[in-house]
């Protein structure tokens, strides 16, 4: 298995991180949450922050061709792990909600047909959600 994923898989992991200080203005700051972030919440569910660290990890797997020999189709079956979390008391700012360090992770699969994508996420309160989008807006 690992030689032929080798071939015609590929694994990518991915990260992001912000530390702007306190006297930054509120635009600014970093949504954690939704296609850019963690997949498994919607966008800026876990809130955002000036001190933010998020990253992700995935494996693409193109389905095979449908003629031996032949081109594969533009299709792919990807599996990821997002997570992410922020600390504004890390930034120099008073936390603007009751808890100044939010994070949250998810796991899940997805098609990607072209440069169009399809994902659903589990978060790990064990919600689920379903994003569509374009390849390339998204970590994996």
């Amino acid at each position: 298995f690992a030689r032929r994923m080798a071939r015609t898989g590929r694994v990518s992991a991915t990260a992001r991180g912000k530390l702007a200080s306190g006297g930054a203005p509120a635009y600014e700051a970093e949504r954690l949450g939704g296609d850019g972030s963690v997949r498994g919440y919607e966008s800026g569910e876990l809130g955002a922050g000036l001190a933010t660290l998020s990253g992700s990890v995935s494996l693409v797997l193109p389905l095979p061709a449908r003629v031996p020999g032949g081109p594969p189709p533009p299709v792919s079956f990807v599996l990821f792990a997002d997570a992410g979390a922020r600390d504004e008391a890390l930034a120099g700012r008073k936390p603007s909600s009751s808890q100044p360090l939010a994070s949250g992770a998810s796991v899940g699969y997805g098609l990607r047909f072209g440069p169009i994508r399809f994902d659903v996420a589990h978060n790990a309160r064990g919600e689920r959600m379903t994003h569509v989008g374009l390849v390339g807006d998204e970590f994996g």
